[in-house]
């Protein structure tokens, strides 16, 4: 810092605007993070308070009354959600639940707003749609998921998803991870 010689106060030193740009993105993604972070774990709350079989059974979609009564109605529907990510990259159901490697059965349960999928079925389809970092979030928070920070799944799918892989190519990573791949057929 500077003193100006009027007035004897301190002057800050300009900052180039775009350094000021990227501090302030990294402040945005920052307070995202946090955000996400926050949900997460209120969604680890949430399962806290479930006996080891209601989680077994919510993680095989057969609780789904259930699940809707503990994280309460979405205001933006899952289903409403893919729909209007799939109109707009131009793709058909049969397209999209293909690229997803999800059955005709589960993809249509998932639209009709008969289940909620997992986790896995959500980032196989933010994949197949070819969305970014964000709108995947979007679609795994409407799902009441989120990526997880320390997870083998989570940190291999942010990164597909960074750079385009598509659903092949990360299944592949996660087999070689020895994980289990993405799709249900």
């Amino acid at each position: 810092m500077t003193e100006s010689p009027v007035e004897g106060k301190m002057e800050k030193p300009a900052i180039p605007d775009e350094l000021e740009q990227k501090i302030r993105g990294l402040v945005e993604r920052s307070l995202r993070q946090l955000e996400e972070n926050n949900r997460c774990l209120d969604l680890y709350r949430e399962y806290a308070s479930l006996t080891v079989e209601q989680a077994l059974l919510l993680s095989y979609g057969v609780y789904e009354d259930e699940l809707n009564r503990i994280r309460g109605h979405n205001e933006i529907q899952f289903a409403d959600l893919l729909r209007a990510a799939r109109d707009s990259k131009g793709m058909t159901d049969v397209e999209l639940y293909k690229a997803a490697s999800l059955s005709k059965q589960v993809y249509s349960k998932i639209m009709s707003g008969k289940c909620i999928p997992s986790r896995e079925s959500v980032i196989a389809l933010a994949v197949a749609l070819g969305l970014n970092i964000y709108e995947t979030n979007a679609l795994l928070k409407t799902a009441g998921y989120c990526f997880l920070p320390s997870d083998a799944l989570s940190k291999l799918a942010r990164d597909s998803i960074q750079i385009k892989r598509n659903l092949d190519e990360l299944n592949g990573l996660l087999d070689k991870a020895g994980l289990p791949v993405l799709g249900s057929r």
